[in-house]
């Protein structure tokens, strides 16, 4: 198992690649992020599965339409091949941040996974709810993200939802 490093000077420009490697005997004694000790999944997403299960007990209840938005950065996988994790963290996180920045009141967002996101939207419909993704794919790829003095182009992919009478929240979280 080995992760290419882009070696750089002082001033960041490129000099070379060097590739890293761990025995696979070390492989568990490395971090795999910070888990919440209660239930195996990452905090935020821990509160967030509540608060989704919440926000859909309210739309059953007849008190707001709920629209679920899954959202998926395209390059993170290769840029944690290519840069690592630090990088692909980072980018990550500034996308993250441009989303909060860009959401409606009523708007929530945490991450959901290595490089996912989960918004919760009140939007009227389906079609709201589309537009509103288009909204935000577009404030994604303005997000400035540099990386060594490499500015890193990027895209989202999004999942839309709208929540039905007569489902459940399961077959809500299947559309995905």
């Amino acid at each position: 198992m080995g992760k290419l490093l882009v070696l750089r000077d002082r001033l960041g420009t490129r000099i070379g690649i060097g590739v890293t490697f761990h025995p696979a005997e070390s492989l568990d004694a490395l971090p795999h992020g910070e888990m919440d000790g209660n239930s195996g999944l990452p905090e935020d997403q821990a509160e967030l599965e509540d608060r989704l299960a919440s926000e859909f007990e309210d739309f059953v209840q007849g008190e707001a339409p709920l629209g679920v938005l899954w959202i998926s950065v395209d390059q993170a996988h290769s840029l944690r091949s290519t840069h690592g994790t630090r990088a692909c963290e980072a980018m990550i996180e500034g996308v993250e941040q441009t989303l909060a920045n860009g959401l409606k009141p009523t708007e929530e967002i945490a991450r959901w996974g290595d490089d996912e996101f989960l918004v919760l939207s009140h939007q009227r419909n389906a079609a709201m709810l589309a537009a509103r993704a288009q909204v935000l794919a577009g404030l994604a790829r303005t997000t400035d993200f540099r990386w060594w003095g490499d500015r890193i182009t990027l895209t989202v992919s999004i999942g839309a939802a709208q929540a039905e009478l007569g489902e459940t929240l399961a077959q809500l979280r299947e559309h995905r």
